[in-house]
């Protein structure tokens, strides 16, 4: 597991996307309010984000353009919600602007394409040679040691420009997912970041230059920017009023889907939706940002978390509700023995999760008032059929016997802690 420096914001950050699925949610005054007043309004169609271009590289590391969903339209900004304190927002002209940007040395000509962000790849030991150059559906990179164009990951250096379309005024955030690694983003020369800590700010209707340059400092290279409309990240206990608001039909089920982070170079998951006609509720976990892409019959409604660091849903019908929350699922919670269990001078350890499908359907019951019907993990992947893992009375009882597996090591090993120095000599009964 790689370390992490935790992005921070100032605002909770609204993820919309059109095609590309981003949230209007609702905010956090409504959230302690009846389930039957004002719910329904919280759960929006998305808003749309910058149309990309096709990839001008390989994708073999990503799904096959035939897999993909269709590309997003241009970037659209939501209604703002009512601001009955009147507080005060920070606006662009309050950010310092700079004197350069790596732009003056890697793109002196000023070219920034008609859709998506053109993408400059350099090693930091010659910052000043363009490694590689290409235009990109989005700001993300995922690789280990040299495996991109032969450049050292602690070496690796990246600035992305893009024209920024924003139609309607409305209040954004701009946050990244990075490890050891720093970033400095520029709107229309502003410096918005310089660092590691996100920022919000209200944007005008308008067209803006964005650039976001990266340097890492890691073996292993993982980034995603997002600058989206702002959403509150609901916690856990919030859920059920909400979602009892939508009167979604008496049959829906629920399928979650956890990992820890995408095998793609930019941070894309394809998920495959579930056979058959009945209504369902997804729910997406992930420890480092994903764009989740949704292949097949749309969800009633989409759960997820990261939104605050960049992740992302979208899928072919491009109209889902979406409701960005605060917790997460496991990855490992279909796993049929435990991993990694040790025990050292009465200390009992064992790696990934502690909970059973058992309880995590419970847990989903009371979140959604639905029943689990599949899940789906895996620590690192492309694409994930949905689901890998039915839940049926085989299945919670194989993951019960992992639990009862693991509690029984657990005692063994806390009863040989508790020996004393008479004891040691004894033979074993």
């Amino acid at each position: 597991m790689k370390p992490k420096n935790t992005p921070r914001i100032h605002e909770s950050a609204n993820h919309q996307g059109g095609q590309r699925l981003k949230t209007l949610l609702p905010s956090l005054a409504l959230l302690l309010a009846l389930a039957a007043i004002a719910a329904y309004p919280l759960l929006h169609p998305q808003e749309q984000e910058i149309t990309p271009p096709s990839q001008s590289i390989d994708e073999s590391s990503v799904p096959p353009a035939s897999q993909r969903a269709a590309a997003a339209e241009p970037l659209t900004a939501p209604i703002p919600p009512s601001d009955d304190k009147n507080e005060p927002r920070n606006t662009l002209d309050q950010y310092p602007k700079a004197e350069s940007t790596w732009g003056d040395t890697l793109n002196p000509s000023g070219t920034v394409p008609a859709q998506g962000y053109a993408a400059y790849y350099i090693n930091q030991k010659n910052p000043r040679q363009t490694i590689a150059q290409e235009n990109v559906t989005s700001i993300a990179m995922n690789y280990a040691w040299d495996e991109f164009h032969g450049i050292p990951s602690e070496q690796f250096g990246a600035y992305w420009v893009a024209r920024l379309h924003v139609p309607q005024k409305a209040q954004y955030s701009v946050s990244g997912d990075l490890s050891w690694a720093k970033m400095r983003v520029l709107l229309n020369k502003h410096i918005l970041i310089e660092g590691d800590r996100g920022t919000s700010l209200e944007l005008d209707a308008g067209d803006y230059l964005l650039e976001v340059e990266y340097l890492n400092n890691w073996h292993t290279v993982g980034f995603q920017f997002a600058i989206t409309p702002a959403v509150t990240e609901l916690y856990e206990d919030a859920l059920p009023a909400i979602i009892a608001a939508q009167k979604l039909p008496a049959d829906t089920v629920a399928y979650a889907v956890g990992v820890y982070e995408s095998a793609s170079r930019d941070n894309h998951i394809l998920l495959q939706a579930p056979a058959g006609d009945t209504p369902y509720i997804l729910l997406l976990g992930s420890y480092n940002a994903i764009q989740w892409e949704i292949s097949g019959r749309t969800p009633a409604l989409v759960i997820y978390n990261g939104a605050w660091h960049g992740s992302s849903v979208r899928s072919d019908d491009g109209n889902i509700p979406l409701l960005a929350w605060k917790g997460n699922i496991d990855y490992d919670l279909g796993e049929q023995k435990a991993r990694g269990c040790s025990c050292h001078g009465g200390n009992f350890y064992c790696e990934g999760n502690r909970n059973t499908l058992g309880e995590f359907a419970e847990r989903v019951r009371t979140m959604t008032g639905f029943p689990l019907a599949g899940f789906s993990g895996k620590y690192s992947t492309d694409a994930l059929n949905i689901p890998e893992i039915v839940i049926n009375a085989e299945n919670l009882a194989a993951s019960a016997q992992v639990q009862a597996d693991i509690d029984a090591q657990r005692r063994a090993c806390t009863k040989k802690g508790e020996a004393g120095f008479e004891d040691i000599m004894k033979k074993d009964s």
